[in-house]
């Protein structure tokens, strides 16, 4: 009998642990996860025209800004950040341009710091008026812009943009000085000149924005190509003697490519250093390895400009495109709520310099006040802890902008607190098409990304409204009233398994949707995000997302349209047909009118299908991930067929993904791409 007891004492036990094991496991399922810490960066959605919820820790040094431009140089909008290895002073080399960039002569102006940034001179002109060189037209000096210095043997060397007033050549070329402030004595010809340089890729001859780099054996000049307003590449040259010759020019990151790359991107200024951008754990195609690199980082030409990426590849390999890689996708700048940033960062990319004495990453960033002035300013962060802790910010600027969490669920709660100046929107049950509304420079969201989903508006006016819109934009209120805080705010979301849905502003409810009839066929939970207006500024402090203890987080479905495949491949829209039918899974596509179609998707995700539409003028796709052929696709069919998955792949090891799209003869439609 104490046998048999104590064999029930100790079933009852293992009953009782094994109950409170499943019960922890529960909890855990359930247990709140705050996207908003800097651990989750990656799992918002960012893209170089839709926008950047960044976690960057970059603040301000008093002061800024440094310059504000003025008429006829209204557009102080580039530069470069010079820490001065051998008297410890500051400098910035500041392009200065008016407004538009031509229309008149440009130039660099140069500022020196001997106190750590707390006061600025201006030290005027890089350049004197004279002696005119290769950049005059015989009647005005020309363009003398953007500069690169770099101190070695005592000395200080320099690469510069130069052009011909009229835009009829210009390039790159070489100066020397015993002092950062110059004078700098320029070499009597040019490094690159436009007019000589052949078309690479067939589209890109025109040098500019460049940085040199000293490396132990030779020099490096890291400049921009352009073919405005698609494709934008980085190229590199190489010289023993920075007098030169010169090697020929090489393009080291382009659009064109069949590996991930963001689009609309413009590299300048580059710098090197060994420390690691990222800490382990952040979404990044690099391996860590203690070397020196060539960074580069890059900025969007988009129209809100609040995109950037950082690109690295080991210094002394750097003129080799397979030693580039991509080590930093976005959450690397944002802009502050304040006047003279409020278009964003506005030429090229922040310029930095990493001291070696503390860690610290000082750099220029160039903006435009509300007037449409430049406005050059100084921030700083530790090179080694690029993130806050918590915290994301979502600017909108000159256009909307927008950002997904990746992962999703059919029942969860959701809450969120955060400060907003202007017009916001939280969206749930999103399931439109992702695209710009042009693949060009200036892009902005396409009118389709503002379909197909349910949400919160907050507008500037005041108030709040509980919205629908339909795959044609029509939008329907569903509810509506005052707000109770402003600006601080916090909104609970929660969504059952049925479709119900629960909303509070502030604390209070105020909407109640009973459960769906039946879900949008075929589609897996639509993604929860943010929507900016154009002129506002975001904050989210906190958001806390609990799934169900039935069903964890899934990956969340997105879908990316037409113009994005044209975006991301640099590709000339007038080489293509929009087509509005409704054998299109969105109701629209394209459809190519020029030989050897290309068009390509670069996405962050694991599984993707490829829609297409099936019919008698279409021929054979040839598709491409990651630089890998897959089986050709046979589009053609006796009579039309509405847009079905074609292809697929599942389970991808990595984050990052190219899918390349051509042709060799016949017309290709392009519809989208599902990623989850």
């Amino acid at each position: 009998m104490k046998r048999i007891a104590s064999t029930i004492v100790a079933s009852a036990t293992i009953g009782l642990i094994v109950a409170q094991a499943a019960a922890a496991a529960a909890d855990r399922a359930i247990r709140s996860i705050d996207f908003a810490e800097s651990s989750h960066v990656d799992d918002w959605l960012r893209h170089p025209v839709f926008g950047d919820p960044s976690f960057d820790a970059f603040e301000r040094l008093p002061g800024n800004p440094i310059l504000r431009g003025a008429a006829p140089l209204a557009w102080p909008v580039n530069g470069s950040f010079f820490l001065d290895p051998a008297s410890g002073n500051w400098y910035l080399y500041v392009g200065e341009y008016v407004a538009g960039y031509f229309g008149g002569p440009s130039r660099c102006e140069v500022f020196r710091s001997e106190d750590k940034g707390k006061h600025w001179r201006n030290l005027g002109k890089i350049f004197p008026d004279a002696p005119l060189l290769f950049e005059s037209d015989g009647k005005s000096p020309g363009h003398l812009p953007d500069v690169s210095v770099v101190y070695f043997d005592h000395r200080y060397h320099m690469v510069y943009d130069w052009g011909k007033a009229d835009q009829s050549d210009g390039g790159i070329a070489y100066a020397l000085s015993d002092r950062p402030e110059g004078p700098f004595h320029r070499d009597p010809e040019p490094i690159q000149r436009q007019s000589r340089q052949e078309k690479l890729l067939n589209k890109y001859n025109r040098p500019y924005a460049a940085t040199l780099l000293r490396r132990q054996k030779d020099w490096l000049v890291l400049g921009m190509m352009d073919a405005p307003p698609f494709g934008w590449a980085m190229y590199a040259t190489t010289a023993t003697d920075p007098h030169g010759p010169w090697s020929k020019a090489t393009i080291v990151r382009h659009p064109e490519a069949n590996a991930f790359h963001p689009p609309l991107m413009e590299f300048f200024p580059a710098f090197a250093t060994s420390e690691p951008p990222s800490p382990p754990g952040g979404r990044t195609t690099a391996v860590r390895e203690p070397q020196i690199y060539a960074y580069a980082p890059a900025t969007s030409v988009a129209r809100n400009r609040n995109f950037q990426c950082l690109f690295r590849a080991s210094l002394e390999h750097a003129e080799d495109p397979a030693a580039w890689e991509l080590v930093r996708h976005g959450s690397l700048w944002h802009s502050e709520d304040v006047e003279h940033e409020s278009f964003g960062i506005w030429g090229q990319t922040f310029s930095g310099s990493v001291d070696p004495a503390d860690g610290a990453f000082r750099v220029l960033f160039p903006a435009r006040d509300s007037a449409g002035n430049g406005t050059i300013n100084v921030a700083v962060r530790d090179w080694a802890r690029p993130f806050r802790p918590h915290g994301f910010v979502l600017s909108g600027h000159q256009g909307r902008s927008a950002t997904f969490l990746l992962k999703t669920a059919d029942a969860l709660r959701v809450r969120t607190t955060f400060r907003l100046r202007g017009s916001a929107r939280l969206m749930w049950d999103y399931r439109a098409p992702l695209e710009p509304n042009t693949p060009t420079s200036d892009a902005t969201l396409a009118d389709a990304m503002l379909t197909r989903h349910q949400g919160l508006d907050l507008p500037a006016t005041g108030g709040w409204r509980v919205i629908a819109i339909d795959g044609s934009g029509k939008q329907t209120v569903l509810a509506g009233g005052e707000r109770i805080v402003e600006p601080a705010s916090s909104i609970a979301f929660e969504r059952s398994a049925d479709g119900s849905t629960r909303l509070s502003l502030d604390d209070r409810p105020i909407w109640h949707e009973d459960a769906k009839a039946e879900r949008e066929k075929g589609n897996a939970p639509g993604a929860i995000g943010w929507l900016i207006e154009p002129q506002s500024h975001l904050f989210v402090s906190t958001f806390e997302v609990t799934p169900s203890a039935a069903a964890g987080l899934e990956p969340a479905t997105l879908w990316y349209g037409g113009n994005e495949a044209l975006l991301d491949a640099a590709e000339d829209p007038g080489r293509w047909q929009t087509v509005q039918s409704e054998r299109f899974h969105f109701g629209h596509g394209l459809i190519s009118r020029a030989a050897e179609p290309f068009a390509k998707w670069s996405v962050i995700g694991h599984h993707l299908a490829l829609w297409s539409p099936r019919g008698p003028g279409y021929g054979t796709l040839l598709i491409t991930l990651d630089g890998t052929p897959a089986a050709p696709i046979d589009l053609h069919a006796d009579h039309d067929i509405p847009s079905a998955p074609v292809w697929r792949a599942k389970e991808l090891s990595g984050d990052f993904h190219a899918v390349v799209l051509h042709a060799k003869v016949a017309p290709i439609p392009v519809d989208c791409l599902e990623v989850k």
